[in-house]
């Protein structure tokens, strides 16, 4: 058994020196399509006030965005919606069978959970372009205690989503470049299904994702892998990615 379990670790061992990584930036294509070189930000009421200015830092530190209260083109943000929920969970020690003495045996802590919502109406000299409809999520939670009523940072949750909900506004303008990890075999065979997944990885990285998506197919039609079974699923997301993203683009 002691063998079986040393031949598996060597096996594994090959078939990760068998592969290299390569990495290369991305730039993602932006939800909608506007002029950032000018923009205004604007909320129309005090409760959208802390996401407007949080906005207005985010998308000014953007390459490229200059934010203009003047510009013709405006972010009305409206319908802020920031709420959090705590709950307080008790943990039972089970270190005594007496009644009496049983809140000594048992911890708490308080778990802040937030849900925020926003829209941002996007005009151009007046006219309406589309509306951003953003949510975010956060939570937060103190650690266990003795105390009856422990602290726990609801401020925190609160700062999290509003985070959250420009974040995604500004991803969605103007997207930030990402990091994208792939493994290449090492000096495959040519013609081999190891050989197409490389020329599929060659191909999503100059950008043509629909012709890697084709190798990468036919490589696992030669060889089916779980490797190669995961990364037609990743070329697939991205597809499936730019189309919700023109087809948002498109309802608009």
């Amino acid at each position: 058994m002691e063998k079986q379990g040393t031949i598996l670790v060597v096996l594994s061992l090959l078939l990760a020196c068998a592969t290299a990584p390569v990495t290369w930036k991305v730039q993602p294509d932006p939800v909608l399509e506007i002029d950032t070189t000018r923009i205004a930000v604007v909320a129309d009421s005090r409760d959208c006030r802390e996401v407007a200015d949080a906005l207005i830092e985010t998308l000014g530190a953007r390459p490229g965005v200059r934010i203009d209260p003047s510009a013709n083109t405006s972010l009305l943000v409206t319908e802020c919606l920031v709420s959090t929920q705590p709950t307080v969970e008790v943990k039972h020690l089970g270190g005594s069978d007496d009644p009496m003495a049983r809140g000594f045996d048992e911890q708490r802590r308080v778990v802040v959970d937030g849900q925020g919502s926003a829209r941002v109406v996007v005009t151009s000299n007046g006219v309406h372009l589309s509306d951003l409809r953003v949510k975010a999520s956060a939570s937060e939670a103190s650690p266990w205690s003795d105390d009856a009523v422990p602290a726990a940072r609801v401020y925190a949750v609160d700062q999290q989503l509003v985070d959250g909900l420009v974040d995604e506004v500004a991803d969605a303008l103007v997207p930030l470049p990402v990091d994208l990890e792939r493994r290449i075999y090492k000096d495959p065979e040519p013609g081999t299904a190891r050989s197409l997944h490389n020329q599929a990885v060659a191909a999503e990285a100059t950008g043509d994702v629909r012709g890697a998506l084709d190798l990468a197919r036919t490589s696992y039609a030669a060889n089916p892998t779980a490797r190669s079974a995961r990364y037609i699923d990743a070329l697939e997301a991205r597809l499936g990615q730019a189309y919700a993203e023109n087809t948002a683009e498109d309802a608009d």
